[in-house]
C-alpha cells in the first residue's frame, strides 16, 4: 500500500508532498535517484496484482537539476494494444496534466473512464534523503454510469539496492473505498511503440436499397417434404491439418452440402473438442425429442456411394496452396463436385466419376490475392449474391471448414482475403462485399493471421451487411431443411418485478456466445438468473437449433437477440440509409422468436478494449424508433458508457458496466465490482456485467455471494423494468476521446 508517515497522520497527504518537496528542493544538486530508469512488470512475481487485459506495464523517469521529473507508463504487451500516458512531475509545487484520453488503465474492465475536459493534478516529493522512493498524489475525476466522481490515487515507487527492484504500489480512494494494487518491476530497456493508430474511413459507394428485401430476409420455415425420416450420420475427428485429417474430412463435408442440397439427409456429429460444443446434443436431441432415425456412415467410400446421384464430379486442391482448397468449395457448389487431394483419387475414381477441374499446380507462386481475383474472375458471376463464405478462422497449415457445407448447398462464393485497410487485399474484398445484394449475409469468420475481428466486421457493416459467423459452424445444411416440430411456438421466459430496496446494487449478467462455443452445456445454468444471446437470424438459417435451445432453457435462461441487428453488425459502420431496414429485419426475427431486447456492439473505432464502443444520440434514437416494442439494450464488450432512456417508451439503452475476465481471480472480480459501487454512490444501483463464455455459472454464483447481503442478481428483464421506474444512470453518448 506504499509508505506511510508521522506526518501524514495529522495534515493531508499532499501538504506532507509539498513540504518534503519544498525541502529537497533547496539542496541545488543533480538528482541522482536509482529509480531514474525504465522499469518492468514482473508478472511471476509472488502476490503482485494482476494487470488486467494489458499484462505489463513499463515505468520510466528521468529527472534534471531543476527537481523536475518526466514520468511515463506504457501500459501493453506484444500481444495487447499499447497504451501510453506521461506527465512532468514539479516538487515543491503541483502539476497539472490535462485529460486527453478516456482510458482508466489499472483496470480497463471496470466501467470507469477519465472525465473529458478535466485536469488531473499531481503532488510530488522524495520519500527519503537517499532518493530511493517517490511519492506522488493524484487528484482526477472519474465518469461512472452516475456522473463524475473525483479519486484520490497515491502512488509510491520504492527502490531496493538489494535485489535492484521497484515495488510500484497504488491507492486509490473514493467516496471512502480503498482500491489498492503493487507491482514488483525489474530494470529493462524501454520499449518503443506506436500507441495509436488512425482509423481509416471506409467510403460508401451506394447500392439501391429496396424494402422487399425485408420480405426475401423474413423468418420463414423450410417447406415440408415428403422423407422417409432415415437420416444418415458421421462422426467427425478433432484434427484439421492439412497433412493430417483436413483432406478427409473438407471432402466429407462438401460431400454433405451436396447431398443436403434438395432434402435433409446427412448430419455430421463433430469432436469433443470442437468450437462448437452442441454437436452431440443437437444430434440426440433430433433421436430423443425428434424421433429422428439415423444410419451411421463409417467411411467417406460408403457415403459416396450413397449419395453419388447428388454428385456431378470431382475436383482436385493443392495440398501445397492452401487457398486452393477455398477455391475448391467454390467450384464445388457450382459443379456440384466432391472435393479429393491426389492422394484421394482411388476413392473417386472408383466411384466411376469424372475429373471436372484440377488446382493442383495452377496457383503455384501465385499471392492469395492473385488466387483470388482469379477466382472472382472465373466464379464469382455464378455464385450466389445474397450470401458468401468468409473461410477464415485457424490458419497457416490447419483449416476448420465447418460452414462449407451451407457455402457448398448454397452456391456461395468462398474467399479468404484480408479486411485490414492497409492490405493490398482489401480493395478486392470490398468490391465483392459491395457487388452482393443489399443486405447481405456474410458466414465463416476473419482469418487469424491476416486481420481482427473488428476490421472484418468494420467492413462487411459498412456494406449494409451482417455477419453470421464462425467459420466453425458446423451442419447448415441439415439444419436449414428441418422444419420445427409440429406446435412449436418460441416461448421466453418472463421473469416477475423485483422487490426493489432504494440502498442496495442490482446487477444482471449476460452471457455472450455462451449458448454455441461456452457455458450453456456446462455445470450450474439454471441455477441463477442469465441473459443469453440469441442469433435471431438463425429463425430462418438454422430454426431447430433454436427450437434445441428453447427447449432446454429454464425459468432463469433468458434470450436476447444479438448482435446489434438482424444479426452480427456494427451501428457506427452501417449505411444510415441501411441501418432502419436492418432494425425492422431484427424485429420480424425478434417477433417470431418472443425476444425483447437486444445485445448491442460496436468496434468500429478502435480496439475492443481500447477503442470507443460509445454510439451517438441519432444511432441510439434509430433503436427506440425501430424496435418500438423492446424494453431494454445492453451495449458494449468491455465497460461502456451510452446511457440513455427512450422519451416514448420509457425503455433503457445502457452500457456494460462490467467484463467479467475468465482470468481474473474472483477475489480480485469481487473489488472491482465493489469499486464500482463506490463510484457509482447513488442507490439503487443498477450494473450490467458482461459474462464471457469461458466463465461458468457457478464461478458467477460465487463472486456474487461474495459480494454482501447489499448485491442482488436479478432477471435481465426484471432488471430493466425496475431501471426504467429508477434511472439513476446519467445520459451519456459517444464524445471526443477515443482512447
Amino acid at each position: 500500500m506504499g509508505q506511510t508517515s508521522p506526518c501524514w497522520s495529522s495534515i493531508p497527504l499532499f501538504v506532507c508532498l509539498l513540504l518534503a518537496g519544498a525541502f529537497l528542493g533547496t539542496r541545488g544538486a543533480d538528482i541522482n535517484s536509482p529509480l531514474m530508469g525504465t522499469w518492468l512488470s514482473d508478472a511471476s512475481a509472488a502476490n503482485s496484482s494482476a494487470i488486467p487485459y494489458w499484462e505489463q506495464v513499463q515505468a520510466t523517469l528521468s529527472c534534471d537539476s531543476t527537481y523536475q521529473c518526466e514520468w511515463s507508463m506504457l501500459w501493453g504487451s506484444d500481444s495487447t494494444s499499447w497504451y501510453l500516458w506521461n506527465t512532468t512531475l514539479a516538487f515543491g509545487i503541483p502539476s497539472y496534466k490535462p485529460v486527453t484520453s478516456r482510458l482508466f488503465p489499472e483496470n480497463i474492465w471496470i466501467g470507469v473512464e477519465m472525465k473529458a475536459n478535466t485536469t488531473s493534478t499531481f503532488y510530488a516529493s522524495w520519500g527519503d534523503d537517499k532518493l530511493n522512493s517517490l511519492l506522488i498524489e493524484e487528484k482526477s475525476f472519474l465518469r461512472g454510469s452516475q456522473g463524475t466522481v473525483q479519486y484520490n490515487m497515491f502512488h509510491n515507487f520504492t527502490y531496493s539496492g538489494e535485489t535492484n527492484t521497484v515495488r510500484y504500489s497504488t491507492v486509490m480512494t473514493v467516496n471512502s473505498y480503498v482500491y489498492s494494487l503493487w507491482y514488483l518491476m525489474r530494470p529493462t530497456t524501454p520499449i518503443q511503440r506506436e500507441t495509436t493508430q488512425p482509423i481509416p474511413t471506409i467510403e460508401w459507394q451506394g447500392k439501391p436499397v429496396d424494402r422487399n428485401i425485408l420480405k426475401s430476409r423474413a423468418p420463414r420455415q423450410p417447406e415440408k417434404f415428403q422423407q422417409s425420416n432415415n437420416y444418415y450420420w458421421m462422426q467427425m475427428v478433432d484434427e484439421w491439418t492439412i497433412d493430417g485429417s483436413l483432406p478427409e474430412q473438407a471432402f466429407t463435408i462438401g460431400l454433405q452440402g451436396l447431398a443436403n442440397r434438395d432434402i435433409p439427409q446427412l448430419y455430421l456429429v463433430y469432436g469433443p473438442n470442437y468450437k462448437y460444443i452442441y454437436s452431440q446434443d443437437v444430434f440426440n436431441y433430433y433421436v430423443d425429442e425428434r424421433g429422428f432415425n439415423f444410419t451411421f456412415i463409417g467411411s467417406n467410400e460408403e457415403a459416396l456411394k450413397l449419395f453419388i446421384d447428388s454428385v456431378a464430379g470431382y475436383v482436385i486442391w493443392d495440398k501445397n496452396i492452401r487457398e486452393s482448397l477455398v477455391v475448391a468449395f467454390t467450384f464445388a457448389g457450382l459443379y456440384d463436385a466432391v472435393i479429393v487431394t491426389e492422394d484421394m483419387l482411388d476413392l473417386v475414381q472408383n466411384a466411376g466419376l469424372k475429373l471436372l477441374f484440377d488446382f493442383r499446380g495452377l496457383f503455384t507462386g501465385m499471392s492469395d490475392l492473385d488466387i483470388y481475383t482469379w477466382a472472382y474472375n472465373q466464379y464469382w458471376s455464378y455464385t450466389n449474391k445474397e450470401m458468401m463464405v468468409w473461410m477464415g478462422g485457424p490458419c497457416g497449415n490447419e483449416m476448420v471448414p465447418g460452414i462449407a457445407d451451407w457455402g457448398v448447398k448454397s452456391r456461395m462464393f468462398f474467399s479468404d482475403l484480408s479486411t485490414r485497410v492497409t492490405s493490398p487485399e482489401y480493395a478486392l474484398s470490398q468490391q465483392m462485399l459491395f457487388e452482393l445484394d443489399a443486405t447481405p449475409v456474410i458466414f465463416g469468420w476473419h482469418n487469424y493471421c491476416k486481420d481482427l475481428e473488428r476490421e472484418y466486421t468494420t467492413l462487411i457493416s459498412s456494406t449494409g451487411g451482417w455477419v453470421h459467423g464462425l467459420a466453425e459452424m458446423p451442419d447448415v445444411s441439415f439444419m436449414n431443411m428441418i422444419p420445427l416440430k409440429d406446435g412449436m411456438v418460441f416461448k421466453n421466459n418472463p421473469n416477475p418485478d423485483i422487490d426493489l430496496l432504494a440502498t442496495d446494487v442490482y446487477i444482471t449478467q449476460m452471457q455472450t456466445d455462451g449458448m454455441g462455443i461456452g457455458a450453456w452445456n456446462k455445470e450450474g445454468r439454471g441455477d441463477i438468473p442469465c441473459a443469453w444471446e440469441v442469433n435471431s437470424d438463425d429463425s430462418w438459417i438454422q430454426p431447430t437449433l433454436l427450437e434445441f435451445f428453447f427447449s432446454q432453457a429454464t425459468s432463469n435462461d433468458y434470450m436476447v437477440n444479438s448482435l446489434s441487428g438482424p444479426g452480427y453488425l456494427y451501428p457506427k459502420a452501417s449505411p444510415s440509409e441501411d441501418f432502419p431496414i436492418l432494425l425492422e429485419l431484427a424485429v420480424s426475427y425478434m417477433e417470431e422468436l418472443d425476444l425483447h431486447s437486444m445485445s448491442v456492439m460496436d468496434d468500429s473505432e478502435g480496439s475492443t478494449v481500447t477503442g470507443n464502443q460509445d454510439l451517438t444520440p441519432e444511432i441510439v434514437n434509430d433503436y427506440f424508433t425501430y424496435m418500438p416494442n423492446a424494453f431494454g439494450y445492453a451495449n458494449g464488450y468491455t465497460a461502456t458508457f451510452t446511457f440513455a432512456q427512450s422519451s416514448t417508451t420509457g425503455a433503457p439503452f445502457v452500457s456494460y458496466d462490467y467484463y467479467v475476465d475468465p482470468d481474473r481471480t474472483e477475489e480480485d472480480v469481487v473489488s472491482d465490482l465493489q469499486l464500482l459501487a463506490a463510484v457509482n454512490s447513488k442507490r439503487p444501483y443498477f450494473m450490467v456485467m458482461h459474462v464471457r463464455e469461458t466463465n461458468s455459472i457457478n464461478r458467477i454464483e460465487q463472486i456474487v455471494n461474495a459480494l454482501g447481503p447489499d448485491f442482488h442478481l436479478v432477471p435481465f428483464d426484471s432488471y430493466f423494468r425496475a431501471l426504467a421506474q429508477n434511472p439513476t444512470f446519467e445520459t451519456h453518448y459517444k464524445d471526443g476521446l477515443n482512447a
